[in-house]
């Protein structure tokens, strides 16, 4: 925790964000594990064999960490 702690401070961010496709269960697990909270999901956002895909796409802010 106090290395994300540095990262925000030593960069300067406010929010980091991330995006996953709703099929990919282990990446949209990841982003949980390490805090992030599911902001939106982009429905029908991602083509691939003419199988359209959502997108999760999550964040994490500076003040989530206080």
């Amino acid at each position: 925790m106090t290395k994300l702690i540095h990262t925000f401070n030593d960069l300067n961010l406010n929010k980091t964000c991330g995006k996953a496709l709703r099929s990919n269960v282990t990446s949209v697990n990841s982003y949980s594990k390490l805090g992030f909270f599911e902001q939106d999901i982009l429905r029908d956002q991602y083509n691939h064999d003419v199988i359209y895909q959502d997108i999760i796409c999550s964040s994490f802010r500076r003040k989530d960490l206080l």
